[in-house]
């Protein structure tokens, strides 16, 4: 049986993407270690990769920028982002002009969720901070 990775990087089916994403949703949580949180960041970079119809970019971009909603604690949201944010930068420079687009929108997505994450908690807590 192919793991969680594996069926959100290699999934083009639609029934097959929807399960691998409700399966990320019940797995993330804040003591998740930086290195399965490495390993989901890389899948979800390849399944945005392979979303090839404007419709299932966009469901899927919603879908991954709502994944910081599992987090309770700043620290783990914030180390979430970290990895989503050093994950693009890392593979940025192998996307063609024909896939930029919807990076961008996977960007602005998970930007616009992260900010209603941190209004939700009145932007009180210190780790917020830089």
């Amino acid at each position: 049986m192919p793991t969680l990775q594996q069926r959100l990087a290699d999934s083009t089916d639609a029934a097959v993407r929807k399960a691998a994403m409700r399966s990320l949703t019940d797995f993330l949580r804040d003591d998740l270690e930086d290195l399965a949180m490495r390993k989901l960041w890389r899948s979800l970079f390849f399944a945005v990769w392979l979303a090839d119809l404007a419709p299932v970019q966009l469901e899927l971009a919603r879908n991954v920028g709502r994944t910081i909603k599992k987090f309770d604690d700043a620290r783990a949201a914030g180390r979430w982002l970290a990895i989503f944010c050093s994950t693009v930068r890392g593979e940025w420079d192998k996307l063609d002009k024909y896939r930029v687009d919807k990076y961008y929108l996977l960007a602005r997505h998970v930007l616009r969720e992260a900010l209603k994450w941190c209004a939700a908690r009145g932007w009180e807590d210190a780790s917020f901070a830089a």
